[in-house]
């Protein structure tokens, strides 16, 4: 169908000229156009394969905020240092904190709430010199956040439960 649009507008634009030489180019103009539009033929048209019926809103620019004036008159602090985070360790008469000690190289702490395990591995480390395994965390039913820190095997949990006065 487009061929024959293109047979028509090439009518129009051979009409609108008005001396001889004009009228010329225009014909050898539309020659050529002619000749190309019967060159391409039909060609095999390529058409976007879709995966999925759900359509995705594609991720377009996002610029960056540049706000006017600032809507805090205060930046917030982090309200949690070293010493709010690590509170105090469970009472070493419970068997389970100390066979936690002794048998799976881990110091148990009751920490504050709101910390999370990457502020308790860091205070830890900052108060005690010493490199942390791993962090694990549970909320006793009393609403304590307890926290038992596991020490790599190349440190002794009773060296440092006695260097903190645990034992």
């Amino acid at each position: 169908m487009p061929a024959k649009a293109t047979k028509t507008q090439v009518k129009k634009e051979i009409a609108e000229p008005k001396t001889s030489q004009q009228v010329e180019k225009k014909r050898e103009q539309a020659k050529k156009n002619l000749s190309k539009i019967t060159k391409r033929g039909k060609g095999v048209r390529s058409h976007k394969v879709w995966t999925s019926v759900t359509f995705r809103r594609p991720k377009t620019l996002r610029l960056a905020k540049k706000p006017k004036y600032v809507r805090k008159s205060i930046a917030g602090t982090n309200d949690l240092d070293t010493y709010q985070i690590l509170q105090y360790p469970p009472t070493l008469q419970n068997p389970k904190v100390s066979k936690a000690i002794e048998d799976n190289n881990t110091i148990a702490f009751v920490v504050d709430l709101k910390a999370n395990k990457k502020n308790i591995k860091k205070a830890f480390e900052e108060l005690c010199k010493t490199k942390v395994q791993s962090v694990r965390t549970q909320i006793t039913a009393k609403g304590r956040k307890l926290a038992l820190i596991k020490l790599p095997s190349s440190v002794e949990a009773v060296d440092i439960a006695t260097q903190i006065g645990l034992c």
